[in-house]
């Protein structure tokens, strides 16, 4: 009697096994792919947010007025956030904004709006204890670096049309994104104002290779 040869092909268990090692793979794949991403998305925000602020002073001296710079909403996949400048006054239109729907890569780089975006990026290898290696630079700079204007209840700072100063110092906090949301080891920057001076650092990833930078 012949023996009966077994059938060729994949069971139902053997198909599903493969299909979920192709699933996880693909998307260790994606996320490596888009890793790249975040660096250049937060160094363009900062660029971006730097030309506002300069935009904001150009205004003022040739429009010889104040102007107030403010924000509004959170940057989330999901919501809208705002940062704009105007004249001083009673319902005063917009001049110019950055929205955080308008920005290409919002999804890789935003602004940390809860304040707790760039610590999870960067643990304890914060800006301020970079600075602390400069004391005339931190004690400039420490200041600012309590006030996070795009924080809520980080209200608006005027700008002085005659001396081009803000009236406060503050910061603006800048995180990489992954699926819209801040990680562990993501790119970082900042820009700091206090006065007249407008200064932006980036960190872009994780250790002492990848040190704190002035722009």
């Amino acid at each position: 009697m012949r023996a009966r040869s077994r059938q060729s092909g994949y069971t139902l268990i053997e198909l599903l096994v493969v299909m979920a090692i192709i699933g996880a793979l693909s998307i260790a794949a994606a996320s490596y792919l888009t890793l790249p991403r975040q660096k250049p998305a937060v160094q363009n925000l900062l660029s971006e947010t730097e030309g506002l602020l300069g935009e904001a002073s150009k205004y003022s001296g040739a429009a010889l007025a104040n102007v107030v710079l403010e924000t509004n909403g959170t940057w989330t996949p999901t919501t809208t956030f705002r940062l704009s400048f105007r004249q001083v006054g009673a319902a005063t239109p917009d001049v110019n904004a950055i929205t955080s729907q308008a920005f290409p890569d919002r999804l890789y780089a935003g602004y940390d709006t809860s304040n707790a975006g760039v610590a999870l990026a960067v643990g304890s290898e914060t800006l301020a204890a970079a600075l602390a290696a400069t004391p005339g630079l931190s004690a400039e700079l420490g200041p600012a670096l309590n006030r996070n204007l795009v924080a809520p209840g980080g209200g608006g700072i005027q700008l002085n049309a005659f001396n081009k100063q803000y009236l406060a110092p503050f910061c603006i906090p800048i995180v990489g994104l992954r699926n819209g949301e801040p990680y562990a080891g993501a790119p970082a920057g900042y820009i700091v104002v206090t006065g007249s001076s407008i200064y932006k650092f980036y960190k872009s990833g994780p250790g002492a290779q990848n040190p704190w930078r002035r722009l």
